[in-house]
């Protein structure tokens, strides 16, 4: 919201001026230019898969700034190199993500959005056993990460680690007991692992209970084109307007 004041008459200069300097006190320190590079190199990873790769610049520019600025930390230099190690995992280019992750880990080491971001990138192009230890270390560090455990217990039932798997989707259920993925990963491995029959059945009614609808596009498209709420909120930028009762 926005608020204007003006005064008219006698002293008006002087009201207005100490009205500035208020407010002038009262502002917040403007942030590092290195800062909002940063958090908009971040908005864009999370663009079309097409436009990803404008995020580039910004998070380059963001790590130019850190390395000309003195004082900086290593957890300010991590994120920026985090950031452009995810930016080449989505973009499927695995050895300059690894990289990219590597110069963060030596900032930071041992710190599981590093490790995570690394097991992301090796699950992107389906290199599992590597995308399943670096989930692993991730989850080490960071126990309570419900979709972490998603992530590693996919990962280790893609490479063929079923008892590994089974475990880590039911840490993840203890979680979130409706994560569709840690059910899925519960269901099959028990099937694999010659579990009993109603011990198996029972995960598979779990798995289809909460698993996503399979027309789940279908639907969202339907309602693109039919309800004008929907396609409102399809737009990244649109408007609400607020109408007084």
């Amino acid at each position: 919201m926005g608020e204007t004041t003006a005064w008219i008459g006698d002293g008006w200069r002087e009201r207005t001026e100490a009205a500035a300097r208020d407010r002038a006190a009262d502002a917040p320190a403007p942030r590092p230019t290195w800062r909002r590079r940063y958090e908009l190199g971040m908005a864009l990873l999370h663009g079309l898969q097409e436009d990803l790769e404008e995020a580039r610049a910004p998070l380059v520019a963001a790590l130019d700034d850190l390395e000309r600025e003195p004082g900086i930390g290593a957890r300010e230099r991590a994120m920026v190199l985090l950031a452009l190690g995810q930016l080449e995992g989505l973009q499927g280019r695995t050895e300059a993500a690894v990289g990219w992750l590597d110069r963060a880990d030596r900032e930071m080491p041992g710190h599981p959005a590093v490790a995570f971001a690394r097991g992301q990138a090796f699950a992107r192009v389906w290199r599992w056993p590597e995308a399943a230890d670096a989930f692993a270390a991730a989850m080490a560090k960071a126990p309570s990460n419900a979709p972490g455990w998603s992530q590693l217990a996919i990962a280790l039932g893609s490479a063929g680690r079923e008892a590994e798997a089974l475990t880590a989707a039911q840490r993840g259920l203890a979680l979130a007991p409706r994560d569709a993925d840690c059910l899925r990963v519960q269901a099959l491995a028990l099937r694999s692992l010659g579990a009993d029959a109603s011990e198996t059945d029972a995960a598979l009614r779990a798995y289809d209970e909460y698993r996503p609808p399979d027309r789940a596009a279908d639907l969202r498209i339907a309602c693109v084109g039919s309800v004008p709420l929907c396609a409102r909120e399809r737009d990244p930028v649109h408007i609400h307007e607020l109408v007084q009762p």
